[in-house]
């Protein structure tokens, strides 16, 4: 999965979590939010505590951090509030002012701890290096002192982090910083994994050049549901390539030795791969069967790459792997791709009829 969500994801538990701040932390919270800087300002001079705790620990400070206005945070810190309290979780406002390096700075320039670690181990570095754009406030973090190499509860680096976010000039910074190209986390991800997921042909390139590990497998399945381990893993570089290409990407793993019958956890293949979702690249396809993919192997469920191929009977593909449309008891499922917002909303009006408190 894309990394490119972290920060929308980071954002909303925020903001459910410091909803309540509003409604339970007193005026000074209220004041943040609607940044009412003369309410801010009466409250403290009538003596309302500036570290006054929320729900989960949450203080105006870190509020206004995350969705106040600078101005509130420097009447706060101007105040006494204490820079480097954190939540019951472990959080500072460091951590959530990574969105915004003027705020991140007028932190630190306050002596905000920059290694502070979360509960999970997460770091303010740690958390904007996984922000697509988070190359700025990096670089303050790095410069202010903070551990290149530290690592979160999934042994997960910044490095890692960078990568998994497409972030092209944090990696590339990182690596000149005497990062481990081939490090991985707990699942067995690694850099090269990840440019290999988001398409992303000019990093997948770079970390080529520097040594990554073509063939890297992540961990065997380990995630545990209701109903018991989810079957996802053992992955390559190329086996997460081929699912939604670009074929450019494809490309280079092969010629960099990426092994052509690799399998997951399920036995796919990346030919198999390739044909399994609605976003199939004939380019991809017509690479894979080229360079000696076998479109005869089978997953543990036993299904090929064509048994596949006519379930979505994209244009092209199925003639590629071996000719004929689908089966009449067959459906057809595959759908033109669609703008991101029409895809949201057809996917809402969906999960608005899972359950009454969605």
């Amino acid at each position: 999965i894309s990394m490119r969500l972290v920060r929308i994801f980071w954002t909303a538990a925020l903001a459910a979590g410091l909803s309540l701040g509003q409604q339970t932390g007193g005026g000074l919270f209220d004041a943040i939010r609607k940044d009412d800087l003369g309410a801010l300002k009466s409250l403290i001079s009538a003596g309302a505590a500036v570290d006054a705790r929320g729900p989960h620990g949450v203080t105006p400070l870190m509020l206004a951090s995350a969705f106040g206005s600078p101005e509130a945070m420097r009447i706060l810190i101007d105040a006494g509030a204490d820079v480097n309290a954190s939540n019951d979780f472990g959080s500072t406002a460091l951590m959530w002012s990574v969105y915004d390096i003027s705020r991140a700075r007028m932190l630190l320039d306050h002596h905000a701890d920059v290694n502070a670690a979360t509960k999970a181990k997460e770091t303010a570095l740690l958390i904007a290096a996984a922000g697509a754009d988070g190359e700025a406030v990096v670089r303050l973090l790095l410069s202010r002192g903070a551990a290149a190499g530290a690592v979160d509860g999934n042994s997960r680096n910044a490095f890692l982090a960078a990568a998994l976010a497409d972030n092209s000039g944090l990696v590339r910074l990182f690596l000149d910083r005497g990062a481990d190209v081939n490090s991985a986390d707990k699942a067995g991800d690694t850099a090269l994994m990840g440019a290999a997921a988001n398409g992303n042909a000019e990093l997948t390139e770079l970390l080529l050049q520097r040594g990554a590990r073509v063939n890297a497998v992540s961990a065997a399945p380990a995630e545990r549901v209701k109903n018991g381990i989810v079957n996802l893993g053992n992955f390559t570089p190329l086996l997460l390539a081929a699912t939604y290409g670009p074929a450019k990407v494809v490309r280079l793993l092969l010629d960099a030795g990426a092994d052509i019958h690799a399998r997951d956890s399920r036995g796919a293949t990346p030919l198999i791969l390739s044909v399994t979702s609605q976003y199939q690249d004939p380019e991809t396809v017509r690479l894979l069967l080229a360079r000696g993919a076998d479109p005869s192997l089978k997953m543990q469920t036993g299904e090929t790459a064509r048994d596949w191929a006519v379930k979505f009977r994209h244009p092209g593909v199925v003639a590629l792997l071996g000719g004929g449309g689908a089966p009449p008891n067959i459906p057809v499922v595959f759908h033109e791709a669609r703008e991101a917002r029409a895809a949201a909303a057809a996917g809402l009006s969906i999960m608005e009829k899972t359950g009454s408190s969605f």
